[in-house]
């Protein structure tokens, strides 16, 4: 659920296909995965995606927005402790109504900037829970907007090529890259530094790293000794968010690739955990 909604929030669109086994029959994890998928729809789907576009909000590490006529969806992953989360007010937009699509009890706060939903555990889905907000007009006007600021964006970055195009991995921006060449394979890194230390949970290293499997990419902060230590490294494939086994405090933070010539790199999204 997490990769489709990740990609209808991002106004895109996902060819879903499974095989036969060698004997004809389906692979029963992949039935049940399509039965999952299935039983979300009934409830959500038709009413929150179907016809939708993506937006208002940016993808970030609580979840995804659609929109559709006078609509706001938000399939909400993560919500912050104390089962609230706090988004920027849509603009030149009123705020009618929220209610939940499974029929359950949420509540809604505002001020000037920002609202607030509130939501009991007893009206959670087990994955993900989808809110609908009424406006007082069409939500298909709006241009999409970071929902939260993400630590990337408050950071100055550096990179072992091409400096003036960093800004690209902060423009919410999926066509705009960073572009990394060397002839001679040396490693090639973006960094983010940080006037004083920061907590990063989750993040997000956009369109890069998925495209070449070759590529070994890795997260990395100071060793302390002049160095630098991995603290993350994956291999390449569509993950939209990526979750450190432990959130880190650091004042310095970088993506290091290694095993390629060339790198491309749309967005990289550092966050603090949500509180």
């Amino acid at each position: 659920m997490q990769i489709l909604l990740y990609t209808w929030g991002a106004d895109g669109n996902m060819l879903l296909n499974i095989g036969p086994m060698g004997d004809g029959a389906l692979n029963p994890e992949e039935v049940k995965r399509l039965e999952q998928i299935a039983d979300w729809w009934a409830v959500n789907g038709e009413k929150s995606i179907a016809g939708s576009r993506g937006g208002p909000y940016f993808p970030s590490n609580w979840g995804v927005s659609t929109r559709k006529g006078n609509k706001v969806f938000l399939h909400v992953f993560n919500w912050q402790k104390n089962g609230t989360l706090t988004l920027p007010n849509f603009p030149n937009k009123t705020i009618k109504s929220v209610s939940l699509l499974n029929g359950k009890k949420i509540e809604l706060s505002q001020n000037t900037e920002n609202y607030t939903l509130t939501i009991p555990k007893q009206s959670l889905e087990r994955i993900v829970t989808t809110v609908a907000i009424e406006l007082n007009a069409s939500a298909m006007d709006m241009t999409p907007m970071y929902s939260i600021k993400t630590l990337t964006q408050q950071a100055t970055l550096t990179a072992s090529q091409n400096q003036e195009a960093t800004k690209n991995v902060i423009d919410g921006n999926p066509t705009t890259v960073w572009h990394a060449s060397t002839k001679k394979n040396k490693d090639i890194w973006i960094q983010a530094n940080f006037e004083k230390p920061v907590t990063i949970e989750s993040f997000v290293a956009g369109r890069g790293e998925e495209w070449v499997t070759k590529n070994n990419p890795e997260l990395q902060i100071p060793d302390g000794n002049g160095g630098w230590k991995t603290i993350y490294k994956w291999k390449p494939k569509f993950e939209p968010l990526k979750y450190l086994k432990t959130p880190v405090t650091t004042d310095k933070i970088r993506l290091k690739v290694k095993n390629t010539k060339d790198y491309y790199l749309a967005e990289f999204e550092l966050y603090a955990p949500l509180k």
